[in-house]
């Protein structure tokens, strides 16, 4: 498509050329002469942005004679641009050209902009209108190693290695992070106590019972949990033991009640199966019971 034909696109579409047409029609090779010759050739409307740069005949302000006239001219742009604002939450830059070819000077769109408080276009802040938006400043870095593990744990519900070694690195010691997780009570990921923070994981050999629960580690292990959330360092060692104590007791009767089944299920097998014998042991006596008589028989009528 020419640049002639793309500006009667435009001229059908909208009534008249703006300066982004003009503008574009100038990416497309036409000169700023061929432009002008062109418009004044065709008659048609230029926007007042366009004006301003160079194109088209500039439009002379009618002078008004009555106060009546400029309030009703300035009534209809001002409705316009509300409308528009309404519609799709700002004014851009095409919007504000329209308001100028209704009249409007820009110190006047300006102020009415400023007063309203629209959101203006970046294309129509470039060309001068609305004020230019600041970037949004980003939040405010955590002051010290103990805020960001609290904005960690209030995020997640808990704290894990990459955080604790990011706390490190903002200067906390071991010592000091793992004195302030066992005051806080927070919930430890595994790989980070593997790397020594928070309350140890215990050792001891765990046991697998039919359907893949584990026991023995899983119970010390939620109970090292449940020891770190209250805070074992307030703790005495005798406290401490009655609860490992208390621990192992439930381990243990755990895995005698998950065995009780097992147990029943195997003597069940043994009575079938001796039932399954005894059975055979009958038939036996049945045919050698059958073949005395046969012989019996047999020996009455001298066979």
């Amino acid at each position: 498509m020419s640049w002639q034909n793309f500006l009667k696109d435009i001229n059908k579409e909208k009534g008249g050329v703006g300066l982004n047409a003009l503008q574009k029609a100038r990416g497309m090779g036409a000169s700023k002469a061929d432009i002008n010759a062109f418009l004044k050739q065709k008659g048609f409307t230029v926007g007042s942005a366009a004006q301003d740069s160079g194109f088209g005949k500039t439009i002379k302000a009618k002078e008004t004679t009555t106060t009546k006239t400029t309030s009703a001219a300035s009534s209809d742009w001002e409705k316009f641009l509300k409308q528009i604002n309404k519609e799709k939450g700002g004014v851009g830059l095409s919007a504000l050209e329209k308001a100028r070819d209704m009249g409007a000077g820009k110190s006047a769109l300006n102020k009415f902009l400023e007063t309203q408080g629209y959101s203006v276009g970046e294309a129509a802040q470039q060309a001068g209108y609305g004020k230019k938006t600041t970037p949004a400043t980003p939040p405010p870095s955590p002051s010290s190693w103990e805020d960001f593990l609290k904005g960690i744990n209030t995020q997640k519900g808990g704290v894990g290695l990459s955080a604790i070694q990011k706390a490190q690195g903002m200067g906390a010691s071991q010592d000091a992070i793992n004195q302030f997780l066992g005051s806080q009570g927070y919930t430890i990921g595994e790989e980070a106590r593997k790397a020594g923070f928070g309350a140890p994981l215990s050792g001891g050999g765990g046991t697998t019972t039919g359907g893949g629960t584990t026991t023995g580690t899983q119970y010390a292990t939620d109970l090292d949990r449940y020891l770190a959330g209250l805070g074992t360092q307030t703790r005495s060692a005798e406290e401490l033991e009655r609860l490992r104590q208390a621990g192992e007791t439930e381990r243990v009767k755990y895995e005698v009640d998950s065995r009780v089944p097992v147990v029943q299920a195997e003597a069940k097998g043994k009575l079938d199966l001796q039932k399954i014998v005894n059975s055979g042991y009958k038939n036996i006596a049945r045919i050698e019971r059958g073949s005395d008589m046969f012989r019996s028989i047999m020996g009455a009528f001298n066979f």
